[in-house]
């Protein structure tokens, strides 16, 4: 089964894991081409915690009739 992966965090695009071995690495990277986002851990779990890992959003700014 395949493992939920979010879009590239930095094109969009979706990622592929291109290399994998279960007990020594996982790399998950951008199918994009121009895109060099590249994650190597050494399981796949970690992998794809790490490349689904996303900084929050920020808030929204604080307009002068809501403060």
């Amino acid at each position: 089964m395949q493992p939920d992966l979010k879009p590239c965090p930095f094109c969009g695009k979706q990622p592929e894991i291109v290399g994998s071995d279960a007990d020594d690495f996982c790399q998950i990277s951008c199918g994009n081409i121009d895109c060099f986002a590249t994650f190597v851990r050494q399981n796949e779990a970690s992998a794809v915690a790490a490349w689904n890992r996303r900084v929050a959003e920020p808030e929204p700014p604080v307009t002068q009739e809501e403060s």
